[in-house]
């Protein structure tokens, strides 16, 4: 990338700012390789979780059919079976039948009778509270299989039928099928805990790789994006790496698109300096030819000046416009010729410039200049110095209070100001800077027109026309622009009515990268 020497370093145009150097990571929070791998994660879970409360739910029904089955023929046998009735003293029949498993509970409800209950246990076969019977009964219908919690006893699974006699339920427990559901949920939790991060650090992986082109080409989209392109050769040489294979990826297709479009601003950068150059040539040549004819026609007119009493009134009044014209001619020649040899880029002859000194030349200039305006300096007690070219900072001071002068009506108060004021290292190359202010309390810059005001022929408002009504050249702030950018400074305004300021700040030392010839 080649610039010329005048050009602003990243983020010091208007506007803009300080491009980093370096983004986000892959995984940042924002960013899409991040959105993307928490989307994945989280499809993993939704269908863990899917999958697990299908496999519980089918589980707990395989095995709460195989406790059905049990029942069944628990049942059966106690229907088979004799002795035992109602009462409670006595078991119920049928509950201790070789077969019958342990936790096997039988109730017989009579018609009119107390009913007869029993749980069979290891120890034999114990009591069923009257608390338990009624919660049976009251939930269980006849010809019906219904799990129920029993006082005492649990989670159970009770059928019921009709008898001649009265209800006889049989229930079997449950508890084996809870801890088995249970134990099988902790393990689907961990393993969907495990699953998850397993996926989430196999999906952060893939969907990185998987981006790494994208992230090259925000990369290189950034590095363009840090180039001046606003004047100067600019060479954009930077593209998005070579897609390959991969000639049907949405990301490489996105990167040759991207290195069409650089191309294409490529071209129409270099077109556009061609034009400036041959702008720039054409002006510096027409301005250096036109400076011999009117030379001619100012050394004629000055020749008239002798002569004029005896001319008629017309004609005398017509050769002074004449002169006056070609002097106004001769000083926008001379002021183009200099824009366009800065534009050019010309190597400054470098030294330290007392501004002190400088600021009190220029102000006992501009008081010999404008005797109808009240003007002030305002310098601290100790000399401020700064690197640069004599003649071209004289010249900067000079023109803005040239430009005070010549916008402001008779009596305005115009004050030059010189300080010094710290600055961050590295910013100009300089630690320190020098400040110079032309403040006047004039009628101010129309605000239509403030953020034109260091460009070409712009031209002032009628608030700061000239005093003497002639019409600006528009070329003097642009010069002061030009000039102050080429010793890596900065210019600014500040204006209301009542008060304007330009501020110019320069740096103090050639250190770093600062004024480069």
């Amino acid at each position: 990338m080649t610039l010329s020497p005048g050009d602003p370093a990243v983020g010091d145009g208007p506007g803009r700012q300080p491009v980093p150097e370096g983004g986000p990571g892959p995984l940042a929070p924002g960013t899409l390789a991040r959105r993307l791998a928490i989307q994945m994660v989280a499809l993993v879970a939704l269908l863990s979780i899917v999958l697990g409360v299908l496999s519980t739910l089918v589980v707990r029904q395989l095995m709460v059919g195989q406790i059905d089955d049990q029942l069944a023929a628990a049942t059966d046998r106690q229907g088979r079976a004799s002795g035992g009735g109602p009462n409670r003293s006595e078991p119920p029949a049928g509950i201790n039948l070789p077969g019958q498993p342990i936790g096997t509970v039988v109730m017989v409800v009579p018609h009119d009778e107390e009913p007869a209950a029993g749980v069979l246990t290891d120890n034999g076969v114990g009591r069923v509270t009257l608390v338990a019977v009624n919660q049976a009964t009251a939930t269980v219908a006849p010809g019906r299989t219904v799990s129920v919690d029993l006082d005492r006893l649990g989670h159970y699974r009770v059928t019921s039928r009709s008898t001649e006699e009265g209800t006889v339920l049989v229930g079997l427990p449950l508890n084996r099928v809870d801890i088995a559901i249970r134990n099988l949920v902790l393990l689907e939790l961990v393993l969907c805990v495990a699953g998850m991060i397993v996926a989430g650090s196999l999906a952060g992986a893939m969907v990185a790789r998987g981006l790494r082109p994208l992230a090259e080409l925000s990369r290189t989209a950034t590095r363009v994006s840090s180039t001046p392109l606003h004047r100067g050769e600019v060479e954009l040489s930077d593209r998005v790496p070579d897609p390959g294979s991969h000639t049907g990826n949405e990301v490489a297709t996105l990167g040759r698109s991207f290195n069409h479009m650089l191309d294409h601003v490529g071209e129409a950068l270099d077109a556009r300096q061609r034009s400036e150059t041959r702008a720039r040539q054409f002006v510096a040549d027409a301005s250096h030819e036109l400076r011999n004819p009117l030379a001619s026609i100012r050394g004629y007119a000055e020749l008239t000046r002798r002569d004029r009493t005896a001319m008629p009134p017309q004609s005398a009044h017509a050769m002074a416009r004449v002169e006056s014209e070609a002097a106004r001619m001769s000083g926008l020649v001379e002021d183009l010729l200099l824009l366009a040899r800065l534009d050019s880029g010309p190597a400054l002859e470098l030294a330290e410039v007392d501004l002190s000194a400088l600021a009190i030349d220029a102000i006992s200039d501009a008081r010999v200049a404008g005797p109808d305006h009240r003007w002030q300096v305002r310098l601290p007690e100790t000399p401020v110095t700064a690197v640069g070219d004599q003649f071209r900072l004289h010249q900067v001071v000079v023109n803005l209070l040239a430009n005070a002068r010549t916008h402001t009506p008779p009596g305005t108060h115009v004050e030059l100001g010189l300080a010094e004021r710290p600055e961050q290292a590295g910013q100009n190359g300089s630690t320190s800077c020098a400040v110079i202010t032309v403040t006047d309390d004039g009628p101010g810059i129309d605000p239509a027109v403030l953020g034109s005001v260091f460009e070409r022929f712009t031209r002032a408002d009628v608030a700061r026309s000239r005093a003497d009504g002639s019409t600006s050249t528009g070329l003097g702030l642009a010069i002061v622009a030009a000039v102050v950018e080429q010793h890596h400074g900065q210019v600014s305004v500040d204006s209301a009515p009542g008060r304007t300021r330009f501020t110019v700040t320069l740096p103090q030392t050639r250190s770093g990268a600062a004024l480069d010839s």
